[in-house]
């Protein structure tokens, strides 16, 4: 993960749960029970949709117009090329605030979007262009009415927390020296973040499993590593996955283990995304480099960043030929980003 939002620390440490037969991998942490009538989802399908892109394109047209604006005043006032650079500068930092406070430009926007989706909607239902069942069923919940609130709350999302017999089959599923993935789409800004780095940005966060019952991660705003229960990983999440490295042998695994845990007081989070420091890491870095020291065979490639600079996410998890994927609600940018307006 490159940034992780605030988590509170639970007050006790759990017991590991013993784990029962395993259970087929779950393809999507949205449950596909509740039948849609895909004939009738177009309106709700492009309503969410339009809300989606009016949302964006508002928020950025009202931080560029305070930037035009605020350009051509200082060139109006007599101050030229400079006037409009300074004056377009100050226009566009002041509107970028506003929007950010008042989200007027992503009200507006995703109303309009949303408004027209849902009549372009009812005219492919008409000439019988239909959604696929994973759109209809994602975007079943899209209101016009409840659009509004749904804008003004940037944490909002239709995707629960994990919680129940999806919980129990995670936890039934890990084994110390996992890499268990997570997505929390209540902050979208990470999977954002993630993307423009050129990223899939399905999973924004990583836990390692230790023997005694929990998990160990970095977030930004503690001051090294931290530990949680196991149940933690998957009950303050929206989506989960379990990865499970090919070690050699059990001392790859306590030899990992112990990497990841002599870190603790000796660490903070590393906002500069560099690999190159050890002071300082990233969730998926700490995750990353425990591996490198206690089971090298585990190859992992890092890959250039927009940057230019090396860069481990989970996709890079993902692709190690020495890493299997065991279990997993799954998760998807383009949908988490819908979940927002539905």
């Amino acid at each position: 993960m490159l940034i992780q939002s605030s988590l509170k620390k639970p007050s006790a440490v759990s017991q590991r749960v013993t784990p029962t037969a395993p259970a087929p991998a779950r393809e999507s942490s949205q449950s596909t029970v509740d039948s849609v009538d895909i004939t009738t989802s177009g309106p709700k399908v492009s309503g969410s949709i339009g809300a989606m892109t009016g949302a964006l394109t508002g928020r950025v047209l009202t931080s560029l117009s305070g930037g035009v604006l605020g350009g051509m005043a200082g060139s109006m006032l007599g101050y030229g090329a400079l006037g409009a650079v300074i004056g377009g500068a100050v226009g566009l930092a002041g509107t970028s605030y506003l929007e950010q406070k008042t989200k007027v430009g992503r009200l507006v926007g995703g109303m309009v979007g949303g408004t027209v989706g849902t009549g372009v909607g009812h005219l492919a239902d008409a000439v019988g262009l239909h959604p696929s069942e994973t759109l209809a069923h994602e975007c079943r919940g899209f209101t016009l009415g409840s659009l509004p609130k749904k804008l003004l709350n940037t944490h909002y999302t239709s995707h629960p927390r994990l919680s129940g017999e999806i919980v129990e089959e995670g936890v039934a599923h890990a084994k110390p020296g996992d890499i268990i993935m997570t997505n929390d789409d209540g902050n979208f800004m990470i999977e954002i973040l993630q993307k423009l780095t050129g990223g899939n940005a399905h999973w924004t966060h990583n836990y390692i499993v230790d023997n005694d019952g929990t998990v160990m991660d970095i977030l930004q705003d503690q001051p090294g590593p931290t530990r949680w229960p196991l149940r933690h990983a998957f009950t303050d999440n929206g989506h989960a996955q379990i990865l499970r490295p090919r070690y050699k042998n059990e001392e790859s695994i306590e030899k990992t283990l112990e990497a990841a845990r002599s870190r603790f007081g000796n660490m903070s989070y590393d906002f500069k995304f560099d690999l190159k420091s050890d002071d300082a890491q990233y969730c998926q870095e700490y995750a990353y480099k425990a591996l490198q020291e206690g089971a090298p065979e585990i190859r992992i490639e890092p890959r250039k960043a927009l940057y230019l600079r090396d860069l481990v996410s989970a996709e890079e998890f993902q692709e190690s030929p020495d890493i299997d994927e065991v279990w997993s609600t799954g998760s998807n940018f383009w949908l988490n980003w819908l979940s927002h307006f539905n």
